[in-house]
């Protein structure tokens, strides 16, 4: 598991993700399976911790950049 924060002026993220790699013996099918199963589990974890999951499909970096920008407008 990863862990990457960034702040910004009225943005603060916190990025965690899973790294896995296929098993010998694991087919790419299965592997995305379980790939699917883990990323569900800590989504529950998350959430169930209070954190927002936020369904804006930009990087953080995209999303930093952004709010960095958006106090010249």
């Amino acid at each position: 598991m990863a862990f990457d924060t960034v702040s910004a002026p009225l943005t603060d993220f916190l990025e965690v993700s899973i790294r896995g790699k296929p098993r010998n013996d694991e087919s790419r099918d299965e592997f995305a399976a379980r790939a699917k199963h883990k990323q569900q589990k800590l989504e529950a974890a998350a959430r169930d911790r209070g954190v927002t999951i936020s369904d804006n499909p930009e990087n953080k970096t995209r999303r930093v950049l952004n709010a960095l920008t958006a106090g010249d407008r």
